[in-house]
């Protein structure tokens, strides 16, 4: 006779409470970077509007198959209110679509985990603190709202194991259920393709995870072959439309089309940077992780940021891989299948992180949160030799919603970005379509501003900055050559290039962002040694505003003889 594993008592009151702190976490905070977000909803308007530029359109991507497909269709479907509520800035509506969908995903997220959980433990309190604890982390408290695909992929990810808990709980492994479970995973690979890392963790879930006398082997291998089979299927009728629609006919191309998702991304000291990336998916870090770096680069022009560094944030750190040793040590000793999916799970996360992409973003280990959080509910349900088996993930989870819930609090204004509005509002009124707007670097006020405040009408010219040192990337060690080439083609539009007065600098201040010797291909030297060589108008809001690049004939003779170096 099937089990059938009922919900447990209590289960709706603990599921509306995860429900409504997620709302309240929606309303009473905003994502400090929206990343990529914005640039998706470009790509969708241009491509609606056939205005993409020359080459690949980058519209049909390879590391989001179905993302901007996806908001595409929510985009038109909404499209008359959308475009009415930003009339002059389209691509702000089709954020707006994408950001519907990843606070969709990360409902679903919710909701997949907490039955999960309280099937799995039996006890609703249990699965409701585990979802909670999953709210609370900076992963889903910045990216629920952002419109990146993270949390819709995910979201597949959570639905595919609680399909595959729930077949072994019941008995019923049966080649539908297997499929099924298939085609989530398949969506998940869709949209976001480095969920493919995680698909074997997974599936070892099935083949481990403790059931009923009919799981054996050859039972449970017969009800993940159809899972394989179904994964598979979604990602090949995903990718043969998009393949097709970019033109990619060859393995050679296939080759290209997926490298370009790569952004000229070069791992540099990944293992390293990875020591504080797995962190920041459970804290914000803002700008300790660039205190660090200075204190063991030994970056002499800010010292006294470095030995900051000793305490500043470095308590995080330590808090993370404390619960993170804790929470394996009780595994080990009472649920070794599931550590051992949670290892087959982590490990080629960890390994595409730290060694063939960026390790730094939080959402680079989010595919190890759904065995991860089921951990934290597990061990909750059944600790009862020790209160320190509730109060460590109590004590852990509310630490992350207090930093987070600060972090990203909606009502405090622009705090923190008081410098960016005012050198941003001194060039606006002077900035036109096929402008650039030059600053230093990723951390630079300016950047981080647009990024993480997109629809504030200082915002408006997010398109037209640019970062002259793009560290960790191929363009870092040929950015003389990229400015050159960038400027040039400005001109031969009409635009005008306004270069930040901090690339003149002599020295950088700490609050800029920069660390010497970040990336050794640049010493900050080089910088203003290149920028001070050209002809430069009066600048606007000075003494830490922009100047705009004259289109002098010097100016043109040595950027010319720059682009022909590339």
């Amino acid at each position: 006779m099937q089990e059938r594993s009922p919900l447990p008592r209590g289960w709706l009151r603990w599921l509306l409470v995860a429900l409504l702190v997620y709302a309240a976490m929606l309303l009473c905070t905003r994502p400090y970077s929206y990343v990529d977000s914005f640039n998706y909803a470009l790509h969708i308007v241009d491509h609606a509007q056939g205005t993409t530029q020359p080459g690949p359109d980058p519209f049909w991507d390879f590391g989001h198959a179905l993302w901007r497909p996806m908001g595409y269709a929510v985009w038109t479907l909404f499209r008359p209110l959308l475009d009415g509520a930003f009339p002059a800035d389209r691509p702000l509506g089709a954020g707006v679509a994408l950001i519907g969908l990843s606070i969709a995903g990360g409902l679903l997220s919710i909701l997949f985990l907490f039955l999960l959980t309280a099937r799995a433990t039996g006890k609703a309190w249990a699965a409701g603190v585990a979802t909670l604890g999953l709210i609370a982390t900076d992963a889903v408290m910045n990216y629920a709202a952002t419109g990146t695909a993270y949390m819709a992929g995910g979201a597949f990810q959570f639905a595919a194991l609680y399909l595959l808990f729930r077949a072994l709980q019941q008995n019923r492994l049966t080649v539908w259920r297997g499929l099924a479970a298939g085609l989530l995973l398949g969506a998940s690979v869709a949209i976001w393709f480095p969920y493919c890392l995680s698909v074997p963790g997974l599936l070892c879930f099935a083949l481990l995870w403790p059931a009923g006398d009919a799981a054996t082997l050859r039972a449970r291998v017969g009800f993940l072959l159809p899972a394989v089979v179904g994964c598979g299927l979604v990602v090949a009728a995903a990718y043969a439309p998009v393949m097709a629609a970019a033109h990619v006919a060859s393995v050679g191309e296939a080759k290209a089309w997926a490298a370009r998702n790569r952004y000229g991304i070069e791992p540099n000291r990944g293992a390293l940077r990875m020591v504080a990336g797995i962190p920041r998916s459970f804290f914000y870090l803002g700008q300790d992780a660039a205190a660090w770096k200075r204190a063991l680069f030994g970056d002499a022009r800010n010292r006294a940021s470095a030995v900051q560094a000793a305490v500043t944030g470095l308590w995080k750190v330590a808090v993370v891989y404390l619960v993170l040793g804790w929470l394996s040590l009780r595994l080990l000793g009472r649920r070794r299948a599931l550590l051992l999916c949670l290892l087959v799970n982590a490990a080629p996360v960890l390994f595409f992180a730290a060694f063939l992409f960026d390790p730094g973003p939080p959402e680079r280990y989010y595919a190890i949160f759904p065995l991860l959080f089921l951990g934290f509910a597990l061990v909750l349900a059944e600790e009862r030799r020790s209160s320190w088996g509730r109060i460590i993930p109590l004590t852990f989870f509310a630490l992350m919603l207090l930093v987070n819930g600060a972090a990203m609090w909606r009502f405090d204004g622009n705090r923190g970005y008081e410098d960016a509005i005012a050198r941003l509002n001194a060039i606006n009124p002077h900035v036109t379509p096929n402008d650039r707007i030059l600053v230093v670097s990723y951390p630079d006020s300016v950047n981080r501003f647009v990024s993480a405040r997109p629809f504030d009408s200082a915002s408006r010219n997010r398109y037209r900055v640019m970062t002259v040192i793009a560290q960790g990337t191929k363009l870092a060690a040929i950015w003389k050559q990229a400015v050159a080439q960038a400027v040039l083609e400005s001109w031969s539009r009409g635009g005008h290039i306004w270069v930040s007065q901090r690339l003149l600098a002599a020295s950088p201040r700490p609050e800029w962002g920069w660390v010497e010797g970040d990336d050794q291909r640049v010493p900050w030297a080089d910088i203003p040694a290149f920028f001070s060589q050209f002809d430069l108008l009066p600048p606007c809001g000075a003494p830490d505003g922009f100047a705009e690049l004259a289109a002098s004939p010097k100016n043109r003779a040595l950027l010319q003889e720059l682009a022909a170096d590339r």
